[in-house]
């Protein structure tokens, strides 16, 4: 199938996923607490590649368009006792290149969803050009426990910095660990300072 440049919302997708966002507003507990993170990166050209994925139709294909792109893989950690857990990223604040979002999970919240040599194993869902040229995310059903999302490019050969938000209304998100361009096991904390998107 040919991978397209223009992202498809049908009416009836878009009826869904505002649906389900009301009921998880009203389903939420008072003592529930939102937290929003934020994260300032940058895709180096020593960055591992691996070839992106897109779903056409429920089916994923692999990328004949960026089939050597860089990435950074970010792991979140969903703490709470609200299950199921939502969850938003977005690169709308900002990256120097033509971006796409991915999410991962294995279905009861164990770490390493992502595979480079696999990447259409355990794929949530995805995004491209959400906001321009850069990318969000969002699922309000997702299990507790270890979720990954991965910043990369559209097309080969691109690098540059971007900013990562990332959200939960009825989690609380734990530090992260990176891979690709940083050490594995490196904790780092993300920034408070945003209020959401």
């Amino acid at each position: 199938m040919p991978e397209s440049r223009t992202p498809t919302r049908t009416p009836t997708a878009l009826a869904a996923c505002m649906a389900a966002a009301l009921l998880l507003a009203l389903a939420a507990p008072a003592a529930a607490q939102t937290s929003d993170w934020l994260f300032a990166g940058e895709l180096l050209a020593s960055e591992p590649t691996f070839n992106r994925p897109y779903l056409y139709l429920g089916t994923c294909y692999l990328s004949s368009v960026g089939t050597a792109v860089r990435f950074d893989v970010h792991e979140f950690i969903l703490d709470d006792t609200v299950a199921p857990a939502d969850f938003a990223a977005s690169l709308c604040q900002g990256a120097d290149f033509d971006s796409v979002l991915y999410l991962y999970q294995r279905p009861n919240g164990a770490p390493g969803a992502f595979y480079a040599e696999d990447p259409c194993a355990r794929l949530v869902l995805y995004s491209d050009d959400y906001c321009g040229s850069a990318s969000q995310v969002w699922s309000p059903a997702l299990a507790l426990g270890h979720l990954s999302v991965v910043v990369t490019t559209f097309a080969n050969g691109a690098t540059g910095a971007y900013t990562l938000t990332a959200d939960s209304a009825l989690s609380r998100l734990q530090d992260f660990i990176y891979y690709g361009g940083f050490e594995t096991g490196n904790l780092r904390t993300w920034s408070d300072a945003i209020t959401g998107f």
